[in-house]
C-alpha cells in the first residue's frame, strides 16, 4: 500500500519526499501489519479532529461561524442572512447585520470550542459552540 493512498481520508494529509532508491515514487509501507495498525489509528484521529475543534472564530452571519477554513452552523439557531433587512414598526432595518454583531460580541478575542452534533441537509457541520464553559447557542 502506498502512503499517498491514505492521503485525503477524512482530511488527513501526508507529506513525503519519495523513495530515494527510485526518484519520483512514493515511500511504501514495508509491512501489511504496519498498514493494518496505522489505518485504524488514522481513522480514530480523523474522527476526533472532526468532532471537536477550537480556535478564534469569525462571524459569517448570525448562525454561522468560521474557525480557520471550517464553516460551522450553530445548532438550534436560525437567523436572518448577513445582508437581509427586516420591517419593524414601519421601518426597514439591517436585522442580518444586527444579529451578526450580537454574536460577534461574546466571541471577540476568545477561543471558541465547538462540538459537532450533526450535518445539515446541505452537508454543513452543525455544532454547539462554547466560549469557556458558556454555550453561545442561545
Amino acid at each position: 500500500m502506498y502512503l499517498h493512498q491514505l492521503s485525503g481520508i477524512s482530511g488527513v494529509k501526508f507529506s513525503f519526499e519519495g523513495n530515494p532508491e527510485r526518484p519520483g515514487t512514493p515511500h511504501t509501507f514495508r509491512s501489511n501489519r504496519m498498514a493494518g495498525f496505522l489505518f485504524p489509528v488514522i481513522l480514530f484521529y480523523a474522527r476526533i479532529s472532526h468532532s471537536e475543534l477550537s480556535g478564534y472564530a469569525r462571524v459569517v452571519d448570525g448562525d454561522t461561524l468560521k474557525i480557520g477554513t471550517q464553516r460551522i452552523r450553530l445548532h438550534g439557531i436560525d437567523t436572518p442572512e448577513k445582508n437581509q433587512t427586516c420591517l419593524a414598526h414601519d421601518r426597514i432595518w439591517p436585522c442580518g447585520q444586527s444579529v451578526a454583531s450580537m454574536l460577534r460580541d461574546p466571541i471577540h478575542g476568545h477561543v471558541v470550542r465547538r462540538k459537532q452534533t450533526s450535518l445539515d441537509r446541505y452537508g454543513r457541520i452543525v455544532s454547539v459552540c462554547f466560549v469557556g464553559e458558556i454555550s453561545i447557542n442561545w
